[in-house]
């Protein structure tokens, strides 16, 4: 909705031309006055029909917003698998060492080098849990332009902003691994 001194300045405008052209009396202030409520009813009339048009926001949900959101959490589930599959493999592998009878030195070499890689995929589970977080602000993000409609309107280029700012922030390649991620850091 526009603003009471949009109103003001432009009542203010069509009273002076008003004035201009035909003098000052009662009839021009109440023609200026009529003006400025038509116009006035006219801008909110546009504004609110905008605002509730329903099919505008379920088709920019349904095309662009929610496939997005669901490409989210499509690629964090992927990702979450492939780590807990990786992590089997390398406690597999802990255990294989542990059993096998080699020298004292190659267990020692061959635990810290899984235990370095179960290391390596905590830290992308961590990374994993931030992405996550950035599918559920993504939801937020969503939840809150929904409850805004009404009120402000559905403006889909701004919420496919916010939701790429966060795609952006929390994005892990498609075909990285948790070991393309990087090694070990420790805190």
């Amino acid at each position: 909705m526009a603003k009471p001194p949009l109103f003001i300045g432009l009542g203010a405008a069509i009273f002076l031309i008003q004035a201009l052209l035909v003098g000052i009396n009662v009839a021009s202030m109440l023609a200026a006055s009529l003006i400025v409520l038509l116009l006035m009813l006219l801008m909110i009339g546009i504004k609110h029909a905008n605002a509730l048009q329903p099919e505008k926001v379920l088709l920019s949900l349904e095309q662009n917003i929610l496939p997005l959101v669901r490409r989210q959490i499509g690629n964090s589930a992927s990702f979450s698998q492939q780590a807990l599959h990786q992590m089997t493999a390398k406690i597999e592998q802990l255990k294989e060492a542990a059993t096998q009878e080699d020298t004292g030195s190659q267990v020692t070499s061959k635990h810290q080098e899984l235990l370095n890689d179960l290391l390596v995929l905590l830290q992308f589970g961590d990374r994993l849990k931030q992405q996550q977080n950035g599918t559920i602000e993504s939801v937020e993000v969503i939840e809150t332009a929904l409850k805004e409609a009404h009120k402000l309107g559905w403006s889909e280029q701004e919420v496919f902003e916010s939701l790429n700012q966060i795609e952006q922030k929390t994005r892990i390649e498609n075909d990285k691994s948790p070991q393309d991620e990087g090694k070990v850091t420790y805190f």
